[in-house]
């Protein structure tokens, strides 16, 4: 009965301590490193409860003794049961707890490395392939060129295929991790780390089956208008040809007349084939940017020869009509001059080719980029992405307001985490940003001159500052924030290893062993009994340093952390000052002891020291006497040395 009361009676208290420990595991994590810190503080709880378990089995042993012996019906060990069962239900709750801990952070670490290697994989292969696909838009739009252009764009699209599965995979386990942690913030993490990522790649996948879409309409269109400039051409330089053989003007009427009418037939043609060749020439800008006007270019090559030829029949007719064959003279010398003014003109037309062949040239730019009429793809894509990440960077503003007007709320885990959150998203924007300056810069180059066009570079350059702005406060709120948590961790890291010293020197006490009954083993213990009082001073003075240093940073930094510290502080040092008196007692117990036996010692030196008179009287009393009264005498004399011979024996010293 002693030794299950002495074994349940430690193991309640001990049990109690633990069970104040574990509430302040706090919740599961979902970063690896706290998982790994978590994992250890499990263990540690684990293997103390290893090292505890001889003395469960021990108090169980004595309680099945005490059970097992007749009698045991009896009411008054009703309550032995009890005990019994009380220290059973909470050791097996405790260890079933741990158990179910530690399998939850298993799961956990493993899912969440998982998960974080498959997010930084997705967000890597989303920026190269984006960059893979942005990267070769302007690479030419001949037909073979934009076969390459789909090629590539297929190569992507097919990659992002397999990417995919990774993203599903990243959206199972992050409900898979949200269904093991409890903490709604911390679901809500998984899901901005999930959508910083899931987002871009949805986007890209939308980017990449639309420009499929585009380069396969390009390719046909692209195609088709090859063949029929490649048809025209033919046709233009065949009328070209014609144009420029130098027929010889008639004097004859009737020559003259069917040379006009030659010419008015080409005039006819020429004029049916520009009708032609504006649509074509319009959808060519379109196409190949680099071969823009030149149908056009070849047409006005082809029609200035045709005009001056088609006015000298005319002016020779109307000369030979009206003189007859006595102007020979006046019509050769208007035919000199008529000369002269056709080459003239001929030297005007080559040069006045330039104004309206530029004209063209910059009327096409801004049809195919957006400059007269309904914006082109380009622009309407540069503003619809340069407003979503205006968007985002409003948001991040937002967020930063909100929590600089939290106060003493601001420096928690769950504020840190979305502000992390937030610091992830906007990285994840710099690819985005990058994209907008490229693609202004690009559409400066391509049409300068098109109309609102420089605002464009203004307006990126612009995000890019306001990005850059946004991005260095986030990141100094979630430094401030780092450094904050980072020392109310260390505080907190310092309460568990006040705990953990606590948690040793309740075992030391309790593995004590019983005061002795040697001077020399009661003189160690009362020594140890000093030394271990000395160390939970020490312990009992640093948690009351701890508790003032709590107190100060409530009134300074105010964390939503530090009253949950605060009371464990409390705990701790009501639990050390109930130890103390347990270290006291144990003192006072081996002190008293030793006492004892020291009093018990001098008496035994005091019989020693009658014992040796009494042997000296008995070697000066000589033979034993013949009287009665003598022998008796003698007798008494002889059983008082017997006993105090007795008394002298280790053994009996021991017992007394």
């Amino acid at each position: 009965m002693t030794q299950f009361q002495t074994a349940e009676a430690q193991l309640r208290q001990w049990l109690s301590e633990k069970e104040l420990m574990m509430s302040v595991l706090g919740p599961l994590s979902v970063d690896p490193n706290m998982l790994n810190a978590q994992k250890q503080q499990v263990q540690i709880l684990l293997n103390e409860f290893d090292g505890r378990r001889p003395q469960y089995e021990q108090m169980n042993e004595a309680a099945r003794a005490i059970l097992s012996e007749p009698g045991q019906a009896d009411p008054s060990l009703a309550g032995l049961r009890e005990q019994q069962a009380a220290v059973t239900r909470k050791w097996e709750g405790l260890t079933g707890q741990l158990g179910q801990r530690s399998e939850r952070i298993d799961q956990a670490s493993g899912k969440t490395a998982r998960f974080q290697g498959l997010l930084r994989g997705l967000a890597d292969s989303t920026a190269d392939l984006e960059a893979r696909l942005l990267g070769r838009q302007a690479s030419g739009s001949q037909p073979d060129a934009v076969k390459r252009q789909l090629e590539a764009a297929n190569e992507v699209s097919a990659q992002l295929r397999e990417e995919r599965k990774k993203l599903a995979e990243a959206e199972s386990l992050c409900a898979e991790l949200s269904a093991l942690v409890e903490e709604e913030y911390l679901k809500a993490d998984l899901s901005r780390q999930l959508e910083t990522v899931a987002k871009p790649f949805k986007q890209l996948e939308g980017r990449a089956s639309q420009r499929i879409e585009e380069l396969n309409s390009a390719f046909a269109s692209s195609q088709h208008f090859q063949q029929m400039s490649k048809d025209f051409q033919g046709w233009l330089e065949q009328r070209r040809q014609e144009a420029c053989v130098p027929r010889p003007v008639w004097a004859r009427s009737e020559a003259l007349r069917k040379s006009l009418e030659e010419q008015e037939a080409l005039l006819k043609e020429l004029g049916s084939g520009r009708s032609r060749t504006r649509p074509s020439c319009g959808r060519g800008r379109g196409f190949c940017g680099t071969r823009r006007g030149r149908s056009g270019r070849r047409w006005r090559a082809s029609s200035p020869p045709c005009a001056p030829a088609g006015r000298r029949p005319r002016s020779s007719s109307g000369t030979w009509t009206s003189t007859g064959a006595g102007g020979a003279a006046q019509q050769r010398r208007r035919r000199a001059a008529g000369g002269g003014h056709r080459r003239a003109g001929g030297g005007a037309g080559g040069g006045g080719r330039r104004g309206p062949e530029a004209g063209l040239h910059l009327r096409g730019a801004a049809a195919e980029e957006g400059g007269a009429g309904d914006p082109g793809p380009g622009v309407r894509e540069f503003g619809d992405t340069r407003k979503e990440a205006e968007a985002q960077l409003e948001g991040a503003r937002r967020q930063m307001e909100a929590q600089a007007g939290l106060g003493a709320q601001l420096y928690s885990n769950k504020n840190l985490a979305n502000v992390k959150a937030q610091q992830r998203t906007l990285a994840g924007l710099q690819a985005q940003v990058d994209h907008l300056k490229s693609a202004a810069q690009g559409l400066v180059v391509a049409v300068p001159e098109a109309e609102g066009v420089t605002d464009l570079l203004l307006q990126a350059d612009a995000l890019e500052k306001d990005y850059g702005a946004v991005r260095r406060a986030v990141e100094e709120q979630c430094a401030a924030l780092e450094a904050k948590q980072q020392g109310v961790g260390r505080f907190q890291n310092g309460i568990r290893e006040m705990f953990a010293r606590f948690a040793d020197l309740d075992d030391e006490l309790d593995g004590m062993e019983p005061a002795a009954r040697d001077r020399a083993a009661l003189r160690a213990q009362r020594d140890a009994a000093g030394a271990f009082l000395a160390k939970l001073g020490g312990l009992s003075a640093d948690v009351a340093d701890a508790a003032a240093r709590c107190r100060e940073m409530l009134e300074s930094e105010a964390s939503p952390d530090l009253p949950g510290l605060r009371r464990d502080l409390e705990t701790l040092g009501k639990q050390c000052g109930k130890l103390t008196d347990r270290a006291r007692a144990r003192a006072e117990l081996v002190e008293g002891t030793l006492a004892r036996v020291d009093e018990l010692y001098a008496k035994l030196q005091r019989f020693a020291d009658r014992l040796g008179g009494a042997e000296e009287g008995e070697e000066s009393q000589g033979p034993v006497g013949m009287e009665t009264e003598v022998i008796n005498q003698q007798l008494e004399a002889f059983k008082v040395r017997g006993f105090l011979s007795l008394c002298l024996r280790p053994s009996v010293c021991t017992r007394l």
